[in-house]
């Protein structure tokens, strides 16, 4: 589980992130956010000795189901500090849905 959030002034490079001179604040900020969540299963996992050394052999099914949330362009507060509060929604609203199978079988030598 993870997740990515960026609260950020997005303009053209010529205008300062100055106070406006009209709401005696900062401008909007643009508030992203990203929520992440990967599930994933192994089967099978042995370590044993080759040459010394200890090597790993796995074997199974893995199966993955994972989902991103997105949300983007949200229009943020006008303070200087990292706030991911809205004051209106998202303008992107997405959300990403993975359902994988695969076989597998790895066989993992550590050489010297």
């Amino acid at each position: 589980m993870g997740q990515r959030n960026s609260v950020q002034f997005i303009t053209v490079p010529t205008v300062n992130d100055t106070i406006n001179s009209l709401t005696d604040a900062y401008n909007p900020r643009q508030v992203d956010r990203d929520c992440i969540i990967v599930i994933t299963y192994r089967l099978l996992l042995h370590h044993y000795k080759f040459l010394k050394e200890q090597s790993s052999f796995s074997v199974g099914m893995r199966y993955v189901n994972s989902r991103t949330e997105r949300r983007q362009k949200g229009l943020g507060t006008t303070g200087y500090d990292f706030d991911l509060s809205l004051i209106s929604p998202y303008k992107i609203d997405l959300e990403f849905k993975t359902n994988n199978v695969a076989l597998f079988a790895e066989n993992v030598f550590n050489l010297n």
